[in-house]
Formats: structure tokens, sequence, C-alpha cells
């Protein structure tokens, strides 16, 4: 089963695609949004994932990608938004949900994968009894680095982190 997960998690990586982002602009001063170290990373994504109780916790931000941990709790939601030039990899590792995209429903299950592409304005919420449990890329990266937000209440208050991604990367 956890041939599985990797699979998917494999998939995504290629289907996101790479965008490259060096500087993003926050109430027009440049904030570099790169790794912290300039080296690969390696971890167990299933594990990561399962353990987190954090409503958003990043784990990697390279320059072109961002690995991202999500645990959205019963009733709760991602909160709809629209990427203006992020493509985001969901994979939904545990737990049921309804997704959205532009206002049309479907619903998710573990094993799901969504591919969100910049412009859609899209949502996820938990329907379930247990928490719903999402690892995501983001292409380019859509938070600043090593940020974690325990609650949606604080990912929403964080307007630093809320503008990230606002801006049109500047590509080389």
């Amino acid at each position: 089963m956890n041939k599985m997960y990797i699979i998917f998690f494999l998939s995504g990586m290629i289907f996101v695609g790479a965008g490259y982002l060096i500087v993003q602009k926050i109430m027009n001063k440049p904030v570099v949004i790169l790794s912290k170290t300039k080296m690969s990373y390696h971890a167990n994504i299933i594990k990561d994932t399962q353990e987190n109780e954090n409503f958003r916790r990043v784990l990697f931000t390279g320059d072109n990608s961002q690995l991202v941990v999500m645990s959205i709790p019963q009733g709760g939601e991602v909160g709809a938004e629209t990427h203006k030039y992020t493509e985001q990899t969901l994979f939904f590792l545990s737990g049921t949900g309804e997704g959205e995209f532009d206002g049309k429903t479907f619903p998710i299950i573990p094993g799901d994968v969504v591919v969100v592409v910049p412009g859609t304005e899209h949502n996820f919420r938990n329907t379930g009894a247990e928490d719903l449990k999402i690892y995501t890329v983001y292409a380019p990266a859509n938070h600043i680095d090593g940020r974690v937000h325990k609650t949606k209440a604080d990912a929403d208050a964080d307007i630093a982190d809320e503008a990230v991604g606002e801006n049109k990367p500047i590509c080389n």
C-alpha cells in the first residue's frame, strides 16, 4: 500500500511541472523565497503527513517547487483560493472530503490526487469523521519557507505568507 502512495507522489512531481522562483514581492519589498539550504530533500512523506497535526507545515522549499503537509479537521476546509501563477498537486492520504473547482464539487477519498492549474478557484472540505490528511506540491513555491500554521485562522492571519505567490515569478 505504501508503494502506491509513493507512486502517487512521484507521479505528482512529474505533473506539477517546473516554475522558476527567485523573488516574490510582498508590499513592494522583494523577498527571496529560496530553500534554507541548497540541498535536496528526503523524508517519508506518508509518515510525515500522518503525524502532522498542523493546518499547514512547509517541509521543503526549492528554487522551483515546495512540499507542504496539511491536516484539515472534521468540518474544516482549506479555504477557497485561486493561485495566479502556481500549479498545485494535492495527494489525499486519509479522511474523506469534497473538492471544488470553479463551483463544481466532487468527492475526495484516500488515494485521490488533484492537480490545480493557475487561475482555477478551488477549495477542499473535510466531510468525514477524521482529519483530512494532505500532502501537496506547489510549483513555484506558494508559502514562506519553513512556515507552520497550527490552525486555518493562524494561516489566514499571516498576511506575509498569504501574499507569497501573488506576484509573477521572475525567471532568468
